[in-house]
């Protein structure tokens, strides 16, 4: 899991994350090769660990999929004159 494996490289290593988390290093890394799935409460904890850091240039990239489009190229255009 991307948002785990940032909060790895935040905090310096597994094992801080592992305590961060309050699980065993052995699940830890279960959930880092993604042969399990964190809770809801573990991932609420990792994305909070990515905000308290202030290094949340480039989280959407690791939460979600990037969109399809270049985005505001692809947004309609009004315009906020009146037109007659």
């Amino acid at each position: 899991m991307r948002v785990l494996q940032r909060c790895v490289e935040l905090l310096g290593n597994e094992r801080a994350l592992a305590r961060q988390l309050r699980i065993s290093l052995p699940d830890l890394f279960m959930l880092l090769k993604g042969d399990e799935k964190p809770t809801k409460q573990m991932f609420l904890e990792a994305t909070d660990i990515l905000m308290e850091r202030g290094n949340l240039a480039g989280l959407d990239e690791i939460v979600a999929p990037p969109l399809e489009g270049n985005g505001a190229a692809d947004a309609p255009r009004h315009s906020s004159k009146k037109q007659t």
